[in-house]
């Protein structure tokens, strides 16, 4: 597991990011886990209704101070995207591999999850059978494509992240 840490992110406060306008997404439908789960031949399984869902938010609604988040890892290429994660107590992300369908196959993906926040009671995440529970606001992680991992909220207060996608030389 590739961990990191910019202290860029330092400038972000928790009233910043609540202030967000973020839109639902029912993750269970997303193609990264019923694909995930077909490809592993099994069928996805019946989770509690709202269970597995997220609150994101992408480009077209960034404010100008998040622009910039972007710009944080220079080593990812254009085209860049991002988006920023809430996942609400009792809310998770089911095992998935992430999925680009936009992306030019002939280059290398990466995706960057920076924590927006010390990791409190209750906030997980594993990837390749390695989970990171002591994380600090700025550390991040990169996500290699085609590697399975799983988020959640098991504690009491939401859970931010910011999602930075594109290319490696």
């Amino acid at each position: 597991m590739f961990k990191g840490h910019n202290n860029i992110a330092e400038h972000i406060d928790l009233s910043m990011i609540e202030r967000l306008p973020f839109d639902y997404a029912d993750t269970t439908q997303m193609d990264a886990i019923t694909e995930h789960f077909r490809d592993l031949g099994i069928p996805v399984p019946d989770y509690p209704r709202d269970g597995a869902c997220v609150y994101r938010i992408g480009k077209d609604k960034l404010p100008e101070w998040a622009i910039g988040i972007k710009n944080m890892f220079p080593e990812i290429k254009e085209p860049k995207t991002l988006n920023f994660i809430k996942i609400m107590p009792g809310r998770f992300i089911a095992p998935h591999v992430d999925r680009l369908r936009d992306y030019d196959p002939n280059l290398k993906p990466v995706r960057i999850n920076l924590f927006l926040q010390d990791r409190l009671f209750g906030h997980y995440f594993e990837m390749d059978g390695e989970t990171w529970m002591d994380y600090k606001k700025g550390d991040y992680i990169k996500i290699p494509f085609g590697t399975a991992h799983v988020v959640a909220n098991l504690g009491y207060e939401p859970r931010y992240t910011a999602q930075i996608s594109g290319y490696t030389s």
